[in-house]
């Protein structure tokens, strides 16, 4: 069972080994590319950091990072949470995958009128921004950007030879890329007879919008329920 994975730099290769360990045979085609931006911390107080994707902090190198150490910082889920703590940070919370129970956590230990420094990459969704800042003193700061590929990759074009493979999705702007890309390549038809396994619901609507009908939706909104759920997928061929 070949799986796609469309994931940027480590991302891809941390899931192709998942992939992997689980007997199924990754395809890494990655439709965009991470840049780093020039970033400046803002040299003042902050009662609060929050992280919605590793790749924000990992791109910052530790001088950038050590003046934040001691501020609490508010992960959208255990795998920026994971990375919060190996790199450093003294207090850190998890949201367990989600942006909505996130902005929770957030009301919830830090009072009204605080400041905070929110670290995200380009582009963005605004629900951040929109929650927070009628109530906090919000700083955002993007310190990456993602550069969308022209074409998909042909060289996994090339590997592909399963019917019906798995697509790993996980989030919205990269299941519209995925499915824009695969339309105008020499096999439009991947996306839709693909089988989709989606992190989270919220992803649902833009699969099926670009034809996809074969969806599959983690139980968890991480990485770890995802896998679970391929592993179940994989099981079910051999019945």
């Amino acid at each position: 069972m070949q799986v796609i994975i469309t994931r940027a730099g480590d991302d891809a290769r941390t899931t192709a080994r998942l992939v992997a360990d689980l007997g199924c045979i990754p395809v890494i085609a990655p439709l965009a590319r991470r840049l780093a931006l020039p970033v400046a911390i803002p040299d003042r107080h902050f009662d609060g950091l929050i992280i919605t994707s590793r790749a924000s902090v990992a791109m910052l190198d530790r001088t950038q990072l050590e003046p934040l150490m001691p501020v609490p910082v508010f992960c959208v889920g255990d795998a920026s949470a994971d990375l919060a703590r190996g790199t450093g940070f003294e207090t850190v919370f998890s949201a367990a995958g989600d942006v909505t129970g996130l902005i929770g956590l957030v009301h919830d230990k830090v009072p009204q009128g605080r400041a905070l420094l929110y670290l995200t990459g380009e582009p963005h969704k605004p629900d951040i921004e929109l929650a927070l800042s009628d109530t906090m003193r919000l700083t955002t700061l993007a310190t990456y950007r993602m550069e969308a590929a022209e074409a998909f990759p042909q060289e996994a074009l090339a590997l592909l030879d399963d019917p019906h493979p798995v697509w790993l999705h996980y989030s919205q702007q990269s299941v519209e890329r995925a499915a824009a890309l695969a339309k105008a390549s020499p096999r439009p038809d991947l996306f839709p007879r693909a089988r989709h396994l989606l992190i989270s619901q919220a992803l649902q609507a833009a699969v099926k919008a670009a034809g996809g009908t074969d969806i599959t939706i983690a139980t968890q909104p991480n990485q770890q329920a995802m896998m679970g759920a391929l592993l179940t997928m994989r099981k079910a061929l051999r019945i």
